[in-house]
C-alpha cells in the first residue's frame, strides 16, 4: 500500500512518505564527511544532527510557518515580473533544505536528516522516522532498533542522550502513530491518516 503525505509541502505539493528519506544524495554524504568518527556510529551521527541542526528561531506559533515566493514572468501588458506567494503551515523540510545553511530544522527536519544519514549503515528494518505525539502535542524522532530493544532518538535535544536509559516515564511519553524509511512504511495506531494531515 502507498501512503501519501498530503498537506506538506507549497501549494498542495503531494510528495510519498518515503521521499523524505534520502540517503545517498550529495548533501546528506557531505554531513556524513563532517561526523567525527568515533566508536558508536549511530551515537555519533545522532550527536552531530543534535548539535548542526537547530530549531528555526521564531516564536512557538510561527516555527512552522512557510512561505514561498516566486516571480512569473510579467504579461504582455503589464512587462514586469508578477510575484507570486503561497504560505502554509507544518511544511515539511526534505534533508537537503533543513542540511542548507544555516542547517535550520523542526523536528520533522532534523528526524528526516538523521534517519537518512543513518540509512547508509543500518538496514530498513533498523530505523524509522516516527510520527506522534510527545505528552501529547505533535512530534517526529528516530526510531532505532538493535533487534531486541527499540530505542527513541530525539534530534531536538541538544546533544545525544537515549531516553530509554535515563527514564522509562518519559519513554512512555512517546506515541507513534506512524514509522517509515525510504523503503517502509508501518501503521502504529489507527487515526494516523487524520493525525499526519492535520497542523500541529
Amino acid at each position: 500500500m502507498e501512503y501519501v503525505v498530503y498537506g506538506k509541502r507549497f501549494g498542495g505539493e503531494h510528495l510519498n512518505i518515503r521521499e523524505f528519506i534520502t540517503p545517498y544524495t550529495p548533501s546528506v554524504q557531505e554531513a556524513l564527511s563532517e561526523v567525527p568518527p568515533g566508536p558508536n556510529i549511530i551515537w555519533q551521527i545522532w550527536d552531530w544532527v543534535c548539535a548542526n541542526v537547530k530549531y528555526p528561531p521564531s516564536c512557538d506559533g510561527m516555527q512552522d510557518y512557510h512561505e514561498k515566493i516566486s516571480f512569473l514572468s510579467g504579461c504582455p501588458i503589464i512587462k514586469r515580473p508578477v510575484k507570486h506567494s503561497v504560505r502554509t503551515l507544518d511544511f515539511w523540510e526534505l534533508p537537503w533544505e533543513v542540511l542548507d545553511p544555516p542547517r535550520y530544522g523542526d523536528c520533522e527536519g532534523s528526524s528526516v536528516v538523521l534517519v537518512s544519514m543513518l540509512r547508509n549503515f543500518l538496514d530498513p528494518q533498523s530505523i524509522y522516522c516516527a510520527i506522534g505525539t510527545y505528552e501529547g502535542k505533535g512530534h517526529a524522532w528516530t526510531m532505532f532498533s538493535d533487534g531486541t530493544e527499540e530505542y527513541i532518538l530525539d534530534s531536538t535535544i541538544p546533544r545525544a542522550r537515549l531516553v530509554n536509559e535515563d527514564s522509562e516515564k518519559e519513554a512512555e511519553s512517546y506515541k507513534c502513530y506512524l514509522k517509515f524509511n525510504d523503503q517502509i512504511v508501518i501503521e502504529e495506531r489507527d487515526g494516523w491518516q487524520e493525525f499526519l494531515n492535520s497542523p500541529r
